[in-house]
């Protein structure tokens, strides 16, 4: 079976990884999980991942400011899953030129959302 591409989650919320990485696995992604912004960093620093779907408030960090730290060093997509609401920072993860999704979501959404965003830049041939 074809891989999809490597997802990195990033969320201190175990259970959540289990369950995304249980989702994505079955859709041919292969997944590594962090708990932390230390491991994710060290994560990336050794195999940079096709997408990073992460969450904002991380236990020894702030996911924007990890956005904005690597998204001109590595290619991949960055997707926020996060409990984080308001327009605010909405429209900041945005402006990140990063997908936002609130918790608690809908999974066959966020599928749908890297699939379309894996798609596109298949077909612009950055993958």
């Amino acid at each position: 079976m074809a891989n999809n591409g490597t997802v990195l989650f990033v969320d201190g919320d175990t259970q959540l990884n289990f369950t995304n990485r249980c989702t994505f696995e079955i859709f041919s992604y292969t997944v590594h999980t962090a708990t932390t912004l230390g491991e994710a960093y060290r994560f990336i620093a050794d195999t940079p991942p096709d997408i990073i779907i992460m969450e904002v408030e991380l236990p020894d960090g702030d996911g924007f400011v990890f956005c904005e730290e690597i998204k001109n060093k590595i290619p991949a997509l960055i997707f926020f899953l996060t409990a984080r609401t308001g327009k605010d920072n909405l429209l900041r993860g945005l402006k990140l030129g990063s997908d936002y999704i609130t918790k608690p979501h809908y999974q066959p959404e966020l599928m749908a959302r890297v699939e379309s965003a894996m798609r596109r830049r298949k077909r612009d041939g950055l993958v």
